[in-house]
């Protein structure tokens, strides 16, 4: 894919306390030369400093560091003109929903992969496009982003309630008109105002196989399909409580399609 191209680099900021963390994150950043690292930070303290002086356009944020975590930061940031986007960087998955409450650009976790990376690099690419290439991109055809891995999470927003989920636990995907019905691996369902053509794109193919227009399976969830007449079947997922109704045309393409 062709990604958009900015009339200048755009100025990053590392910010962690494992020296490591940030030499893997760089090295991941060189195949970008979209994006300059112009400083490097170890702690909340010495971070807010450099980037005041700085004013970078992205920083990248541990959560967890000495004197103070990374969501102790924004407050300040916001005092910070222009405010730079921010990309939480953490081994820890449990805080991603409060990271998108936040209004964070996005959020990765440890070892960042270069896949998920180029997302997230996508996505600030299209941030600062200049207002010229706004419009030239909104004239262009939409063009497909990058799958997800099976463990990059998922933001799941359900009228004013939101759900951060891996990839791989999503078990189904059913269309209803101009939103999209959830099965998750734990039982639940999730009702979102999020098209078809929009999972389709984001969700790795395999193992997400569509069998028809209103359907997406992950088919590393399927437990068994059970029919129950020529007409229709049951297809039941491991952890889900409740099976799936699938028409005999949806079961023989499945079974036909050498995914099983």
């Amino acid at each position: 894919m062709n990604l958009p191209v900015i009339d200048r680099a755009i100025r990053a900021v590392l910010v962690d306390d494992e020296p490591g963390a940030r030499l893997h994150l760089a090295e991941r950043l060189a195949a970008h030369p979209g994006i300059e690292i112009v400083g490097e930070a170890d702690r909340a303290k010495s971070a807010i400093d450099l980037i005041q002086r700085l004013k970078p356009d992205v920083v990248f944020l541990d959560v967890q560091m000495p004197g103070g975590t990374g969501f102790s930061l924004l407050p300040l940031l916001g005092d910070i003109t222009p405010s730079p986007e921010v990309v939480f960087v953490t081994a820890y998955d449990k805080y991603a929903l409060k990271a998108f409450e936040t209004n964070a650009l996005d959020y990765l976790t440890k070892p960042v992969s270069p896949p998920r990376l180029a997302i997230t690099v996508e996505r600030l690419q299209n941030r600062f496009l200049s207002p010229a290439q706004a419009t030239k991109s909104e004239s262009e055809p939409n063009v497909p982003a990058r799958p997800l891995e099976m463990r990059d999470l998922v933001l799941l927003r359900e009228k004013t309630s939101l759900r951060i989920v891996e990839a791989g636990e999503i078990c189904a995907v059913e269309a209803e008109a101009n939103y999209t019905r959830i099965f998750l691996a734990d039982g639940n369902k999730i009702f979102m105002r999020k098209g078809m053509g929009q999972w389709e794109e984001e969700l790795p193919s395999p193992p997400f196989f569509k069998i028809s227009r209103r359907l997406l399976l992950n088919t590393t969830r399927i437990k068994e399909i059970v029919m129950h007449d020529r007409k229709c079947g049951n297809v039941h997922f491991h952890g889900a409580a409740k099976p799936l109704l699938l028409s005999r045309i949806e079961v023989n393409r499945l079974r036909s399609s050498c995914v099983l």
